[in-house]
C-alpha cells in the first residue's frame, strides 16, 4: 500500500500465492487467490475470496485452505494464520473481481462478481463460470451463485448442470473467462481466452 504520491509504502498482507483479482467493497478489500494441484490430505477446496486484513499473513506457501492444512513443514504455526473468508473447489482458478454498485441489475446491488477460470488436468471441469457472491446480514460471504453459463431453472440445473453445459458446447470451455469489469451504466463486460469480449446488459 502507499500515499496517493507514491510515499509512505508498505506492506499490507503477506502470504498469498495469486491473488489476481483485487476489488473494494464498502471500505474493504478483498482478493482471490488460487493454489496448486492439491494433495488428497489437503482437503478440495483451496480456492480462495480473502478479506484482506492488514498485518495480516495468508498462509502461502506453508498453509492452505479454511482448514489451515498444511503444505509444507515449516515455520509458520498455521491456526495463526489467517482463513479465506470462502473456499472454492481446488482447480475453480478465481481471477477477475468485480464490486457491483449500480442499478442496472438490482439483483446483483452489493455483490462481488467473480470468474472463475477454469481447471487444468482434471477430468472433471472445475470453473468456467461468471459467478455472484453475496453477502449475509453479518457481512459473511455466501457460497457463489453461477449466471454464466446460464441455468434458467431448477430442473434444468439438476441436469444441466455447469459442467455439462461446458461440455456440450453450451457454457464457455474450451475457452476461459479472464476478467469481469462494470461500466459506469452498470453493464457487465467479461474478457475471454480468443479475444472476445462478452457484454451483460438489460434487456
Amino acid at each position: 500500500a502507499m500515499a496517493p504520491d507514491g510515499s509512505q509504502r508498505r506492506v499490507l498482507a503477506r502470504g498469498l500465492r495469486q491473488p489476481t483479482g483485487l476489488a473494494l467493497r464498502d471500505g474493504e478489500l478483498w482478493a482471490t487467490d488460487s493454489a496448486p494441484r492439491a494433495r488428497p490430505q489437503q482437503g478440495d477446496a483451496l480456492d480462495e475470496l480473502n478479506r484482506i486484513t492488514p498485518g495480516a499473513h495468508f498462509g502461502w506457501p506453508w498453509c492452505l485452505g479454511t482448514q489451515r492444512r498444511p503444505a509444507l513443514p515449516g515455520a509458520l504455526a498455521c491456526q495463526q494464520t489467517q482463513a479465506p473468508a470462502l473456499s472454492l473447489p481446488t482447480g475453480s482458478q478465481p481471477l477477475g473481481l468485480a464490486h457491483y454498485d449500480h442499478d442496472a441489475f438490482p439483483g446483483l446491488q452489493g455483490a462481488l462478481l467473480l470468474t472463475l477460470h477454469g481447471s487444468r488436468h482434471r477430468v472433471d471441469l472445475r470453473g468456467y463460470a461468471l459467478a455472484v457472491i453475496t453477502f449475509d446480514a453479518q457481512g459473511q460471504p455466501l457460497p457463489p451463485q453461477v449466471i454464466l453459463p446460464q441455468q434458467t431453472s431448477a430442473a434444468y440445473r439438476s441436469f444441466f448442470t455447469v459442467p455439462v453445459m461446458n461440455y456440450r458446447g453450451s457454457g464457455f470451455w474450451p475457452e476461459r473467462p479472464l476478467d469481469v469489469a462494470v461500466s459506469p451504466e452498470g453493464w457487465l463486460y467479461v474478457s475471454m481466452t480468443g479475444g472476445r469480449i462478452l457484454a451483460l446488459r438489460p434487456a
